[in-house]
């Protein structure tokens, strides 16, 4: 919990977080995704003397991990890092064999409570043919290849929850059996939109 930082174009990360820092005074910083925001978490932390912690998910093998990003991993020995937090154990075995870190390596559960979202609700009926999407609507998140399969799939209705700066284009893919339906609250999402999907 804190401020949210955003740099403008052309200035660099670590020099907005730091003044963020300074003014919120965290206990801890925490590096979320993406490798670049969590250098830039670790300069601060350096900097400021703050400790700090990482976060990786299992889809960066994917995205085809740099050269240079598995030296910074494998170069983390600073005090002040408490280490790198992963998902499960196949995560945890992985870091430690690909990125062979100086710090721990700790498996902590996504805190996401399955029975909320898979539950029914009173009054709705699930839905066969309804296929969700919950995300923020931006190239990486891969919208456009459900938009483009549900074109094969006529039958089937897909629903799409978020917005962003992918959504115009997204709309223009879009064939007759794709909703969206802008961003929609957490309690919408539980109470209706979860349990009419099918999928």
């Amino acid at each position: 919990i804190g401020p949210v930082v955003e740099a403008p174009a052309g200035v660099g990360i670590e020099r907005w977080s730091g003044s963020a820092v300074k003014e919120f005074q965290p206990d801890v910083l925490y590096g979320q995704l993406g490798w670049e925001a969590q250098k830039a978490t670790a300069a601060t932390s350096e900097a400021l003397k703050v400790p700090y912690a990482l976060r990786l998910w299992s889809g960066l093998d994917s995205l085809g991990l740099p050269a240079e990003c598995r030296a910074w991993y494998g170069g983390l020995d600073s005090p002040l890092c408490r280490g790198i937090v992963v998902e499960d154990a196949f995560m945890t075995e992985w870091a430690i064999t690909m990125l062979r870190p100086g710090v721990p390596v700790h498996a902590v559960p996504n805190s996401l409570y399955v029975e909320e979202y898979a539950g029914t609700a009173p009054g709705v009926e699930r839905r066969g043919n309804v296929v969700l999407a919950v995300a923020r609507i931006v190239a990486k998140k891969g919208l456009i290849h459900l938009v483009h399969a549900a074109r094969g799939i006529p039958e089937a209705e897909v629903w799409i929850v978020g917005d962003g700066r992918e959504a115009p284009n997204l709309r223009a893919a879009a064939g007759r059996n794709v909703r969206f339906w802008g961003i929609r609250a957490e309690a919408d999402l539980r109470s209706f939109f979860y349990p009419t999907a099918a999928v």
